[in-house]
């Protein structure tokens, strides 16, 4: 009868804990290796290698999102998120870097993808 009921207990937290993550984006494994750096390094969102740009001088990173609700355009504008080209429910945006962490936990959003860090073709390393 133990075992039941710690069967039970355990499906359930999984179904629970599978429901919460379906309100957080996905990330991409670029944009989550970006994050693991930016945690390792201690710093507030630079990581040498990845592409920047600067823009009335604030460091922004590009990438493309899928959307999932419209409305979190509102909550992207009040992070300082440049919204480009709207194809349907993918978007191109540029994020200013100290606000990619929290850029990364906006409810609305179905998937993000930053650009990837700068490396040198494999002809031209040798």
């Amino acid at each position: 009868m133990k075992r039941i009921w710690v069967l039970l207990l355990v499906v359930l937290t999984t179904i629970h804990a599978q429901a919460q993550d379906k309100n957080v984006p996905k990330l991409s494994p670029i944009t989550r290796q970006y994050l693991q750096k930016v945690k390792q390094s201690g710093n507030h969102g630079y990581v040498p290698g990845y592409i920047y740009k600067t823009i009335e001088g604030k460091q922004y990173m590009s990438g493309m999102v899928k959307v999932r609700d419209p409305h979190v355009e509102t909550a992207m504008k009040k992070l300082g998120v440049k919204i480009g080209t709207k194809a349907g429910n993918v978007w191109t945006v540029q994020v200013p870097v100290p606000k990619v962490k929290k850029f990364t936990t906006l409810k609305g959003i179905e998937y993000i993808q930053l650009d990837e860090p700068v490396t040198k073709p494999a002809a031209e390393s040798k």
